[in-house]
């Protein structure tokens, strides 16, 4: 005899990337920092809005990136003599990925920091600051991820700066920008294939239906 287990049911209608997407279409979201609830681990969620006919909200399509693959690759980036930092952070202030990784999930520079107000004066640069988690003083370099409200972040300590100090602190921020980039643009291409077949599917099931 077949045994048949059933999947779990989970809500996802209180996650910002599902009612955002309810209240309008935001084309690529990217959701903010979560502890997954089938995963048990940290995640971020990227979604596509699914629009009926008529124009309703029909759901969404998505995908979950585990925190923990960015942060073991970003590991390997910089000197651990420089006490450096890297991390993604949504225009909003939202973390995606910080290594070292923050104690507490969801967490967000508020939105009056400097560190914020900087980050957002500009799609790349540099500029001495305070952390806003540890109060360690850091220099940091960044650049936006080209077609996505996010920033690729990259800080060593100030105590730390030498001599050969530039090349490491300029190679290590384009890689967590590549890094990023390449994450959002592979997302992008799923949820677009997976929406496409998913109308593909709609259509062949109602001709079937009318034949």
């Amino acid at each position: 005899t077949a045994r048949v287990l059933q999947s779990p049911v989970y809500d996802f209608s209180d996650r910002d990337y599902y009612y955002g997407q309810r209240r309008s279409d935001h084309g690529l979201y990217i959701g903010q920092s979560y502890m997954g609830k089938s995963s048990k681990e940290h995640i971020f969620n990227f979604s596509i809005r699914r629009t009926s006919v008529d124009g309703r909200f029909d759901g969404i399509i998505g995908v979950s990136a585990f925190v923990h693959y960015f942060e073991n690759y970003y590991r390997t980036i910089g000197m651990p003599e420089d006490h450096f930092a890297i991390a993604l952070v949504k225009d909003d202030g939202n973390i995606l990925v910080r290594y070292p990784s923050i104690a507490t999930s969801n967490s967000k520079i508020g939105s009056d920091s400097p560190f914020l107000r900087t980050l957002l004066a500009s799609e790349r640069g540099t500029f001495f600051a305070r952390s806003p988690f540890n109060g360690q003083d850091r220099l940091y370099g960044y650049v936006k991820v080209r077609g996505f409200p996010v920033y690729a972040v990259y800080g060593i300590d100030q105590h730390t700066i030498t001599a050969t100090w530039l090349a490491t602190f300029y190679q290590a921020a384009a890689l967590a920008f590549a890094v990023g980039l390449c994450l959002f643009a592979t997302a992008w291409v799923a949820l677009k294939r997976a929406k496409q077949e998913g109308l593909a599917l709609e259509n062949l099931t109602q001709t079937t239906h009318k034949l």
